[in-house]
């Protein structure tokens, strides 16, 4: 559960290197994300903002495709000491 103080600040807005740094990935795979439409941004100039819930929503979304991913990749009954 978020904190009060993490709730009111979801409406905020944040640069494209403090979402690469929440995401830690590089600033220009960011730009690429926004750019792809896989990432809502709004351009302030020539600079991408991005809406910190937006931000927070992709990473979830990408920490739950990974972990299915991951579930895919293993055997059904797990791993045993003869597999290694």
């Amino acid at each position: 559960m978020l904190s009060e103080d993490t709730e009111s600040d979801l409406g905020a807005v944040i640069s494209s290197q403090e979402a690469a740094d929440l995401l830690n990935v590089s600033r220009p795979f960011v730009v690429k994300l926004a750019n792809t439409g896989q990432l809502a941004h709004r351009m302030v100039g020539n600079r991408h903002r991005f809406n910190l819930a937006d931000v927070l929503a992709y990473a979830e979304q990408m920490r739950t495709e990974r972990s299915e991913a991951l579930v895919a990749l293993a055997p059904a009954g797990g791993y045993t000491a003869e597999d290694f």
